[in-house]
């Protein structure tokens, strides 16, 4: 459970929110609202805007657009998002031909190589990027699943051709491993006015994106933009989420956006349906719980609150309620330093507070369910397994399947209704997504999956 880094806290801790046209006020200014001053009008909660998309300056796209096929030698069309950014206009763009425009998904071994273990290999993306040079990392990544397979949003850079500038490519891939959306802005050599892409976040219906922009001022002002859309239109979407400040990482469904800010342990909360944002949490913890990344499910988010650097309880936000509120709080000298679902299962860890220990270790965690609840009134916990004392720093559930880390470098995974227990050791430390058929693991610069059924018999759960 980390505190923020000094960097962090150079972010703006005020949080506003404001709603953005195709075009700015007729005297250059933006209008801001406080985040958490409810319903504020939008088209991020309900699709596309009624203004038109920036038409895209001529372009004819190299290779045979009529029947698309990524190579070294295509090159697609591009135009500025039509939505009003943070950066300088036209920094972010937009591509028109998506497969011309980023290379398909290349798997390649794990390393070492392992039984059911693969890594997104960077062979394709090298030809984009400045040949032998350093190699385009995958910083980030979303994963869904649908019937015809999965859907993954990832983040890549690396260095132009004239190895001093940078690209960031933000990537929605299909089932098949294309390339469906693309997004790419440039940072320039020297230039202290920073504008970033984020992973595009896939969830069932839709995809999220946001936009960071550092700017040049003397106090590095942070502004960040994020948007949705359906699939079938986010690349035409034209109005977009603002608020002063960056966040750390985000996390949504369909409904739901979940943003760690940057500037002390706090989250912002996007309701979509209802077009409404909160803050929840406090910027240090001396003036109340702290919020790391929630775990988000289709209505609700279950988070940690943070009261001291090893003290935590279970809370969890509702779409109905708008609200934090603690579900789970351990007996006192205890925390909770896990709490997730799928929708059908409440799942936590709790055990004694560590004493001087580096580190920190529970005493005697145990791993608790109770049917899927979002009122501490409806909890049932249910005390079932003895839990690994070492924990690491992310869990997700899904399909019926909790993963988390521990910091000895053990995936543990476990099947939620009967605890099937079953654990591997992972160079890539950090669960992204689980289903009942993979595990989709990353860290900086790798993304790797996981077939369940290479794992083995594992371990029974109690009886």
């Amino acid at each position: 459970m980390r505190k923020p880094t000094d960097r962090a806290r150079l972010a703006t801790v005020a949080i506003v929110a404001m709603t953005v046209s195709c075009g700015r006020p007729d005297d250059g200014s933006l209008p801001f609202y406080p985040i958490d001053a409810g319903p504020h009008s939008t088209s991020t909660g309900t699709g596309a805007a009624t203004c038109a998309p920036v038409e895209p300056p001529p372009c004819t796209p190299v290779g045979r657009p009529t029947a698309p096929v990524w190579d070294p030698e295509n090159e697609s069309c591009w135009r500025p998002v039509s939505f009003e950014t943070p950066c300088k206009a036209g920094a972010v763009e937009v591509a028109l031909q998506p497969t011309l425009a980023a290379p398909p998904l290349e798997w390649e071994p794990c390393d070492p190589p392992s039984e059911g273990c693969e890594r997104l290999g960077n062979t394709l993306w090298k030809t984009v990027f400045a040949p032998n040079w350093q190699p385009p990392t995958y910083t980030r990544f979303s994963v869904v699943k649908t019937e015809l397979g999965h859907r993954l949003g990832v983040r890549i850079e690396g260095n132009l051709p004239n190895l001093t500038d940078r690209w960031t490519f933000s990537v929605v891939y299909d089932e098949k491993g294309r390339a469906s959306h693309v997004w790419r802005t440039t940072l320039r050599a020297g230039d202290d006015d920073i504008c970033s892409l984020q992973q595009p976040l896939v969830t069932p219906s839709r995809v999220w994106m946001s936009v960071l922009h550092i700017g040049g001022d003397a106090a590095a002002t942070t502004n960040t933009a994020f948007f949705s859309g359906a699939y079938d239109e986010v690349d035409s979407i034209c109005d977009a989420e603002h608020f002063v400040g960056a966040h750390q990482n985000y996390a949504a469904s369909d409904d739901i956006l979940a943003m760690w800010v940057l500037g002390g342990s706090r989250v912002i909360f996007y309701d979509r349906i209802a077009d409404n944002a909160v803050t929840v949490g406090a910027p240090t913890w001396d003036g109340g719980p702290s919020f790391p990344l929630p775990q988000v499910t289709a209505s609700a988010a279950f988070v940690l609150g943070q009261t001291s650097d090893l003290d935590a309880n279970g809370y969890v936000w509702t779409r109905e309620t708008h609200e934090a509120v603690a579900l789970v709080v351990p007996p006192s000298g205890s925390a909770v330093p896990l709490i997730a679902s799928d929708g059908k299962t409440l799942v936590w860890i709790a055990g004694g507070i560590p004493t001087g220990e580096r580190p920190p270790q529970l005493v005697d965690p145990w791993i608790w369910t109770s049917p899927h609840a979002t009122r501490p009134e409806d909890v049932v916990p249910a005390k079932r397994l003895p839990a690994p004392p070492f924990l690491g720093s992310r869990a997700v559930a899904n399909d019926g399947m909790l993963a988390f880390n521990d910091i000895d470098g053990t995936v543990h995974i476990y099947r939620l209704p009967d605890l099937h227990h079953w654990t591997f050791k992972s160079t890539y430390l950090s669960p992204i997504f689980i289903d009942n058929s993979e595990l989709w693991l990353g860290w900086e610069g790798h993304v790797v999956r996981q077939r369940l059924d290479a794992l083995g018999p594992g371990q029974p759960g109690p009886l």
